[in-house]
């Protein structure tokens, strides 16, 4: 490969594929997907119960690693990935608590006042 780029005026760099090498985008995505219900999936992408399941499956997929493999998926196609990597603007919903699910360690629910002897 070398040798038919040396007579090129830009600088080139040749490098080894790694077919197991990923980068930070896929893995968030990776995350992204895997850890958000199937519900909220549907609701903030506007993709399908069987796109979602489809996706799923292939991110657990060791074997695939990059984008570029997920889109070979038979059934993963160009708009599921469109839609999906929109996602990846969106903001993640953050549950919110209610009060009365609070962590009684954290917050005792009764407080005891040390007794004061009396002289």
């Amino acid at each position: 490969m070398e040798g038919y780029l040396k007579d090129c005026t830009i600088p080139v760099e040749v490098y080894q594929y790694d077919p197991k090498a990923t980068d930070d985008l896929f893995i968030q995505f990776r995350q992204r997907i895997l850890e958000s219900s199937d519900a909220e999936l549907m609701l903030q992408s506007g993709l399908r119960k069987q796109a979602i399941n489809k996706l799923s499956d292939a991110l657990t997929d060791n074997s695939i690693c990059t984008i570029g493999q997920l889109s070979s998926v038979p059934g993963i196609g160009a708009v599921t990935l469109e839609k999906a990597f929109a996602l990846m603007c969106a903001p993640v919903p953050q549950k919110q608590n209610s009060i009365f699910d609070l962590d009684s360690s954290v917050f005792p629910l009764k407080e005891e006042v040390p007794k004061q002897s009396s002289l």
